[in-house]
């Protein structure tokens, strides 16, 4: 009986197995095979065969017939680094009543050099965490892409590499879903003089295949080195008394030199990099604002303490946090998070009376300013800021700071929103909706809220907000009107104010 099911598998896969001398050749020949994204890659296959022609074919379940030329003996597969063609391929072959298989596996990968980091400059002695984002990228894993800190071309000694970040990108690129991933490092001491700069080192790893990109960050020396007066060169007296210097003297400071120290080089640097970070729709408007937005961090750049100085310069760095808060949604994590920590800088400038940090006055303030040009009425959003505010002698770290952001930011989006939502159901005639169908809206809009975690964050209750379906919203809209009874209208402030409730509710009180 073992005898005849051994027989029978033979004789099963006989049909499969290559004849005497002969093969199908595929080229490029390994089993699998990386391919960048919107790259063109061609599979050859080819079987010779001393007895008829032979017939080639490539197959698979989803093989585009049309990415397909076949010819007497051979078989060319077009590979156009789609997320299609993620996925095996095989070529069947046949010469006379033998018949061949090969198979290949296709990786498309997406890891564009789109490195960005954080800070743009470095500090020697005040900067002491890195930050390094590859962006749009394919497959995730922390075990495909990998980073490394380099001081020139080795790994910098010391440095604490803190757990990986991985999100999606805000945007899909032609159907594939892309990703990006955040690499922080805790620096050690540098030493003096400071290195000219270290370097992020991203490196994908695909089967046999790899992939390395490296990007600078350049380091920025102390103030005084960098705007130090060239040596006065040594002046010739002419006859008639008048000076003259040596062309070589002259010379000796280029025009690169003078630009780097008298630090506009470092300036439009910082500018380029925070362009490619935002990526705005108008570039030029962009840097326009950038640089009149520049500003004053340091107290030498303000008043001593004057009480009107001081009044103009808090002024002033209230809109430039302002500024920075926009620069990114709060979708965008990495550049919303990078901006928090600049406005939070701004705001924590000191002066010389003033011990650096922020305090609750300064920061209550801003959420007023940034809820006020958001646009929701001041009802709406006073219960979030008796939430989340701070008293005015209270010093707001970090972590509430940008908790505080947010959940301002999320709040006006949601109320966007639900304003959106209104619109759909109020009468156009009369500005109003029908109590009842506005009143099962927001009990749709609560249950569907109320499935979150209640530690979630706020960009949870976003989402939770955003996968209200037609097919909810319908059943409840028909609940609501199926009541005879007559209803009276909802205006738009009281339903808004709903809405926000339902949100507010879920956030976290500061203390």
């Amino acid at each position: 009986m073992e005898s005849s099911t051994v027989l029978l598998l033979v004789l099963a896969m006989a049909p499969f197995q290559l004849g005497s001398g002969q093969s199908l050749h595929v080229d490029p020949p390994e089993p699998e095979v990386a391919v960048a994204k919107g790259t063109f890659l061609q599979l050859t296959c080819r079987l010779p065969c001393d007895k008829d022609v032979a017939r080639v074919q490539w197959h698979g379940l989803d093989t585009n017939l049309g990415n397909v030329q076949t010819f007497p003996g051979s078989s060319i597969l077009s590979i156009h680094g789609m997320l299609t063609d993620d996925r095996m391929h095989r070529c069947v072959g046949s010469c006379g009543d033998q018949r061949f298989q090969h198979t290949v596996k296709i990786t498309i990968y997406a890891f564009p050099d789109q490195l960005v980091v954080s800070p743009e400059f470095l500090v020697p002695g005040q900067d002491r965490e890195v930050s390094c984002t590859a962006h749009n990228i394919w497959p995730p894993g922390l075990d495909i892409l990998s980073f490394t800190l380099l001081l020139g071309e080795q790994r910098l000694e010391g440095a604490q590499a803190l757990e990986p970040e991985q999100e999606e990108e805000t945007q899909e690129t032609e159907g594939m879903l892309l990703f990006q991933m955040t690499q922080r490092w805790l620096l050690p001491s540098l030493e003096t003089p400071a290195p000219p700069a270290l370097y992020c080192q991203a490196t994908m790893q695909l089967l046999n295949h790899s992939v390395t990109h490296k990007k600078e960050i350049p380091t920025k020396m102390a103030a005084v080195e960098k705007r130090r007066p060239a040596v006065a060169p040594a002046a010739n007296f002419t006859d008639s008394g008048r000076t003259s210097v040596s062309q070589a003297a002259a010379a000796a400071e280029s025009e690169e030199d003078f630009l780097r120290q008298v630090g506009v080089t470092e300036m439009l640097r910082a500018a380029l990099l925070k362009v490619l970070e935002t990526r705005p729709e108008e570039p030029i408007a962009f840097l326009a604002h950038y640089f009149e937005n520049m500003g004053l961090r340091s107290p030498a750049n303000g008043g001593a303490g004057e009480p009107p100085g001081q009044l103009l310069l808090q002024q002033q760095r209230l809109g430039r946090a302002l500024w920075h808060l926009r620069l990114a949604h709060h979708s965008q994590r990495t550049a919303f998070n990078n901006n928090v920590s600049v406005a939070y800088e701004c705001l924590s400038a000191s002066g010389r009376k003033k011990k650096p940090g922020l305090d609750g006055r300064t920061y209550s303030e801003l959420l007023k300013r940034v809820c006020r040009d958001g646009g929701a009425p001041e009802e709406v959003v006073a219960p979030l800021l008796r939430k989340i505010q701070c008293r005015d002698h209270e010093a707001v770290p970090l972590g509430i700071f940008r908790a505080g952001m947010l959940s301002c930011f999320v709040l006006l989006e949601f109320v966007a929103r639900a304003g959106a939502l209104f619109q759909l159901l109020e009468d156009p005639g009369l500005a109003v909706a029908d109590r009842r169908v506005g009143q099962a809206v927001l009990d749709t809009l609560e249950g569907a809220l109320g499935t979150g975690d209640l530690a979630a964050a706020p960009t949870h209750y976003l989402e939770a907000g955003s996968r209200l379906g037609p097919d909810s919203l319908a059943r409840a809209l028909d609940r609501a009107t199926a009541g005879r009874r007559p209803s009276v209208p909802m205006a738009r402030e009281e339903f808004l104010e709903k809405a926000a409730a339902l949100f507010i509710a879920k956030v976290k009180p500061v203390g």
